[in-house]
């Protein structure tokens, strides 16, 4: 069984040779704990992936690959299920600390994701 409440973040990506993905299901906007302070709830769009060796998590985008994503597709997010995406990463300083950071990159992909979505 796969483990559950995994979410994909820039580290995982590092040794990644495929970094493409598939929009699995509808995204959402839904209430988190807050980076900083997980007292404090924040509302975040998570997106179910599929990974392209099968595994699916979600995914939290930041502000660039929301308008990455909104540029290929369009602001309707039901219309990007379906669709391939690739993730691209830089290291970066964020939050005061060295970070791999992920973004989707602005290739565009003809694939569509199998029927079974």
């Amino acid at each position: 069984a796969q483990a559950e409440g995994i979410k994909i973040k820039g580290e995982h990506l590092e040794t990644m040779q495929d970094r493409t993905f598939f929009i699995i299901k509808e995204p959402e906007y839904l209430e988190e704990p807050g980076y900083d302070n997980p007292e404090e709830t924040v509302r975040r769009l998570v997106i179910r992936v599929r990974l392209a060796d099968g595994v699916e998590l979600d995914y939290n985008p930041n502000q660039t690959s929301i308008n990455m994503m909104v540029a290929q597709y369009g602001f309707e997010m039901s219309k990007w299920v379906g669709h391939k995406f690739k993730w691209d990463i830089v290291k970066q300083n964020a939050f005061g600390k060295m970070q791999t950071i992920m973004y989707v990159s602005a290739e565009k992909f003809n694939d569509l994701a199998p029927k079974e979505l």
